[in-house]
């Protein structure tokens, strides 16, 4: 159960563009795609003010080979009728540049024209390995900005303004709710937003509204499967699971660290509760703040202290399973279900 991630801080690194001006050089990657286009379209119109882009900028999409030939040509043309030109190259897999690959690459980082700015972008599951070379080159002679989840309060104000677009309103706690079932990611929650104003006849968006049309995140499905088993509705929660494991994105392995991720959170919430520990301490040991830790005090207030630490062993066993026997790890998972639903629920 370990510390949130500090917020991803956009503004301070849309502030340090602003007042830098264009780097040479830049690596951008991780899991927020929405935010990263933000920073590319703010390169590009600092770049190109007079939207002087057409035979300026350079988008080489190889794939994940890395053509070294594209980029360095693409660097050493000049610009026409303009002061700059942006090359982007988008996707190649620095991770796996080969020795030779890497000198004739760590030569065009190392002499970049003024006029020219290197963008790498990535797609939201790559990450770098800052082991490398390559990726020591490019921190050298340019900047790596990792783009992922904003903090919990620009993020309630962003869903809020868009819902404003669409001449909706949305409270805070709302506002919660469709993080929780949709996630902290703007890319995931821009259509998302998009789906449940469109579908709501009111002004005020609901729960019942988000209910309706968005697709859950493993991680509130799983949420749900752990309230249902409180509830003592077996069935629902193996419907959940059930539908869960139909879905080719969801390895059952995953599964199982959130249903155990889950069952830890649920366990430290009720030593909280117990034990008088305090918001503080809730908040830190289950990675759950304001509206969600309510409700992880409240979901875990249905079980007993001893069943809890009880299905996190169970976790544990399956886990071991999983990893050490031929037996298939769906059916371990609808096992550990079963064994869940059957212990004593207060």
């Amino acid at each position: 159960m370990a510390k949130d991630k500090t917020p991803f801080q956009y503004g301070d690194v849309e502030k340090k563009l602003k007042e830098n001006g264009l780097g040479r050089l830049y690596l951008l990657w991780g899991e927020e795609d929405y935010l990263k286009q933000q920073y590319i379209d703010s390169i590009m119109k600092m770049a190109f003010p007079n939207g002087d882009r057409e035979f300026n900028f350079h988008l080489i999409d190889s794939g994940k080979e890395l053509d070294i030939d594209a980029i360095a040509s693409a660097v050493d043309a000049m610009p026409f009728m303009s002061d700059h030109s942006v090359v982007m190259v988008r996707d190649a897999d620095l991770n796996s540049v080969k020795e030779e690959e890497y000198e004739r690459l760590n030569s065009v980082l190392s002499d970049l024209p003024d006029y020219c700015t290197l963008i790498f972008t990535q797609q939201p599951d790559y990450t770098p390995d800052k082991r490398l070379k390559t990726f020591r080159s490019i921190t050298k002679y340019g900047e790596e900005i990792q783009f992922y989840a904003s903090g919990h309060d620009k993020l309630v104000k962003w869903i809020a303004r868009h819902f404003k677009e669409h001449d909706k309103t949305i409270s805070g706690k709302t506002a919660e709710y469709l993080i929780f079932n949709c996630g902290d990611l703007m890319n995931r929650l821009l259509p998302e937003i998009e789906k449940v104003a469109a579908y709501s006849s009111k002004e005020e968006i609901t729960t019942q509204d988000i209910d309706a049309v968005t697709t859950r995140i493993p991680e509130a499905s799983v949420f749900l499967i752990t309230d249902y088993i409180a509830e003592r509705k077996n069935n629902e929660a193996a419907a959940v699971l059930s539908d869960l494991l139909s879905s080719k994105e969801n390895d059952p392995i995953m599964l199982l660290a959130l249903i155990g991720n889950q069952m830890r959170r649920l366990y430290g919430a009720k030593l909280a509760a117990e034990h008088r520990l305090g918001r503080t301490y809730l908040e830190e040991t289950c990675g759950a703040k304001g509206w969600l830790a309510d409700r992880l005090t409240k979901s875990a207030a249905r079980f007993r202290l001893d069943a809890l630490r009880h299905y996190v062993s169970l976790c544990a066993e399956a886990d071991y399973k999983m990893k050490s026997s031929s037996i298939d790890d769906r059916e371990i998972l609808m096992e550990l279900l079963m064994h869940i639903c059957s212990g004593e629920i207060v």
